[in-house]
């Protein structure tokens, strides 16, 4: 009796086991085969395209605001990256594979999306960005990709381009360079006066309404002008008086038009008045200046007076006995990146978040000195 019980209890574990494995996927629909076929599908779609695909890199908390890389991606990995902050185009490889979802990874040296990602100096984290994304959803028109940042863990968008991913850029660079660093003409926005400023090289936006405090929206720059980022459903942890991403009186800022008119540019506020985009001047008499003059940018005689002057006190006045430091020669790691200073004159921040005041003179060392 016992060996037909054991018997029975067997036949049901096998009859069991098998009716638990009846609706599993079989042939092309299994899991592994499944996914190589959407890996396929996916390096198809971004090779598929000519003219290329662009993205707004988001890197950390958009502390940096969002960069305009375009990507060109062919057969066999390779890849050509065009960037707004350089000016070279970045040959490199990409690779699609599976690892908890499928994931798209720029496997080569890339200062495209490195200039974000890699640590640098005291910055372990670099500077909070991604060169590795993992798809999310396809559009139905398959004109858009939704990339979710491997770090940062930021949704970005690759969105199929119409033109030529150099052309692109260059407009985007165009558009940039004719707001970097300069104010806007005081216009009305949401029922409120605004003043704004373009912080361009942490692509913000410092937005002052009425007599409040001036805050600072992080932003991108487009072929159309200026992109605020933050979708509706983000609001400013640190004050939630703030509301929305954008919010001025009674409208949410998203775009500031910028349109070129003959040579020069003018823009357009939500309400399509036109503002003017005006170049800040600053007073250096009411606080400490400390500059910063680069090894290898700066003439040796300019070095030499600097160093040879930093240490000396003052002999009167107020500040008598003080060190009279004017400047220090130094060599930054950043400008062996191929960085380059365009400004003429900029006062915010750098990359990695410290202030940073940069000068540039094309005139010789007595009238730099002078």
């Amino acid at each position: 009796m016992r060996r037909y019980f054991a018997w029975a209890l067997g036949a049901m574990a096998l009859f069991s086991s098998c009716k638990m494995y009846d609706n599993l996927p079989e042939g092309d629909d299994k899991p592994a085969l499944y996914l190589t076929k959407e890996m396929g599908k996916l390096t198809d779609l971004l090779t598929g395209n000519a003219n290329g695909w662009r993205l707004v890199l988001l890197p950390g908390s958009y502390q940096y605001g969002g960069i305009n890389i375009a990507f060109k991606f062919h057969k066999g990995g390779a890849v050509e990256s065009y960037s707004e902050d350089l000016d070279e185009v970045i040959h490199s490889s990409y690779r699609i594979y599976n690892t908890a979802g499928i994931r798209l990874t720029f496997d080569t040296r890339n200062p495209a999306l490195g200039r974000y990602a890699e640590p640098r100096n005291t910055l372990l984290q670099g500077l909070e960005g991604d060169f590795e994304f993992t798809f999310g959803d396809v559009s139905a028109d398959q004109d858009t990709i939704q990339l979710i940042g491997a770090y940062s863990r930021n949704k970005m968008m690759l969105v199929r381009l119409k033109e030529d991913a150099e052309s692109y850029i260059n407009k985007v660079k165009d558009i940039r360079n004719a707001v970097y660093g300069k104010a806007l003409a005081t216009t009305t926005i949401g029922g409120q006066e605004v003043k704004m400023s373009v912080f361009g090289l942490i692509r913000q936006l410092q937005v002052k309404v009425g007599s409040a405090e001036p805050r600072l929206i992080p932003i991108n720059f487009s072929t159309e002008g200026i992109e605020v980022i933050g979708a509706d459903d983000l609001i400013d942890d640190s004050d939630a008086s703030q509301g929305k991403v954008g919010q001025i009186g009674t409208e949410i800022l998203r775009q500031i038009k910028v349109v070129k008119d003959g040579s020069t540019y003018h823009a357009l506020s939500p309400s399509g008045q036109k503002i003017a985009i005006q170049s800040t001047d600053y007073d250096f008499t009411k606080s400490k200046v400390r500059a910063f003059f680069y090894d290898g940018w700066s003439g040796d005689a300019v070095r030499d007076v600097i160093n040879r002057i930093n240490g000396a006190k003052y002999q009167s006045g107020p500040n008598a006995g003080q060190d009279s430091i004017i400047g220090d020669a130094v060599n930054d790691a950043l400008l062996y990146d191929s960085l380059e200073l365009n400004e003429s004159l900029y006062i915010g921040r750098t990359d990695g978040g410290d202030h940073k005041v940069s000068l540039q003179s094309w005139g010789s060392v007595a009238e730099l000195l002078s």
